[in-house]
């Protein structure tokens, strides 16, 4: 009756997966479309988006602050 500790070498010994063949290692990427090297033009809608959200918070901003100019009743001494 083998003991314990020995089970468990000869499972640790024994391959978990099934082992690829050589097709697979050469057509690993094949039905994947290849990975564009430069991505800016996407990088740059992006962050076009964000600075278009950043013009219309500061111009609304100053818009209010103009308007708060108009609006004020001026103290005469």
């Amino acid at each position: 009756m083998p003991t314990l500790k020995a089970i468990h070498i000869c499972n640790s010994h024994q391959p978990t997966l099934q082992p690829k063949i050589a097709k697979e290692y050469v057509f690993a990427n094949a039905d994947r479309p290849p990975k564009k090297k430069y991505d800016r033009t996407t990088m740059a809608i992006r962050n076009a988006g964000e600075s278009a959200d950043m013009k219309v918070i500061t111009l609304n901003k100053l818009r209010t602050k103009l308007k708060v100019k108009c609006l004020a009743i001026p103290h005469y001494a």
